[in-house]
């Protein structure tokens, strides 16, 4: 399940230092939830709870952020163990601060009553601008189909380009920003829009990533689209470090831009 949540900053400054989070209190057996585990897999980026005898339930759920690679993740349980905190005390606004904004510090906890914050940030929003932030949700029987399951549809994810149109809002020219982040490890968004077209009909648009020598690395985008705003994220886990061009070509008009993956 994808989970998106946008942000609009409705002043005229920028807003730094912002995180965006869920937080998570799993009881995997209602049963008997003091026994659970929560941990995080340092490769795959995700972080995952289980029962940790498997007695009665063997399912396995895991969390992930998706648009972004400042990865923030903090586990806790009822003993505050390894100087974390507990959430269910009365969850203070400093302890809900260090859970969203400790990085990796916190990864694991348990067996014992857990629970998590899963968060991505420090972002900074734009003034008078949305700011969107994509989470996953997954489960498997065990944690090698719970793996599988998360990178699928992070592939899934990777794949599918997102338009999001603004309500009341004329485009009127072609335009294709800078990504974001920029140098990038391992994903980055691409944002592009396509102005109003008369007759509203459908225009082809692509949209193409090149290495440094002009040979083509993956198409992003390849269909016809209406006039509006879209984003297209980038997954680069699987291609080498360096400068890559990404163009995009609207009707007869195209555009270029440049950016780089350091691993």
């Amino acid at each position: 399940m994808f989970i998106r949540y946008v942000f609009k900053n409705t002043t005229d400054t920028v807003i730094n230092n912002f995180y965006a989070g869920q937080f998570w209190d799993f009881d995997i057996d209602e049963t008997s939830y003091d026994d659970d585990i929560v941990a995080y897999d340092n490769v795959n980026n995700f972080g995952y709870a289980l029962d940790n005898d498997g007695n009665p339930v063997t399912t396995h759920i895991g969390l992930a952020l998706l648009f972004s690679d400042k990865y923030n993740f903090f586990a806790m349980d009822a003993e505050g163990t390894n100087d974390s905190i507990i959430s269910w005390d009365g969850f203070s606004d400093s302890e809900k601060w260090k859970a969203l904004s400790s990085g990796l510090s916190f990864t694991s906890a348990g067996p014992s009553d857990i629970s998590v914050m899963i968060s991505g940030g420090p972002f900074s929003l734009e003034p008078n601008k949305k700011f969107e932030v994509d989470f996953l949700i997954a489960a498997g029987d065990n944690l090698f189909d719970l793996t599988n399951s998360i990178l699928r549809a992070k592939n899934k994810y990777n794949e599918l380009p997102t338009g999001i149109k603004e309500e009341n809002i004329i485009i009127s020219k072609f335009n294709l920003e800078q990504n974001y982040p920029n140098p990038f490890n391992p994903s980055t968004t691409i944002k592009y829009s396509i102005p109003n077209i008369e007759a509203k009909d459908f225009v082809s648009v692509q949209l193409k990533v090149y290495d440094i020598l002009g040979r083509e690395v993956i198409t992003l985008v390849n269909e016809k689209q209406r006039s509006g705003n879209y984003k297209v994220i980038w997954n680069g886990q699987k291609n080498s470090s360096g400068v890559y061009f990404y163009r995009l070509k609207f009707g007869n008009q195209v555009k270029i831009r440049k950016m780089l993956l350091l691993k």
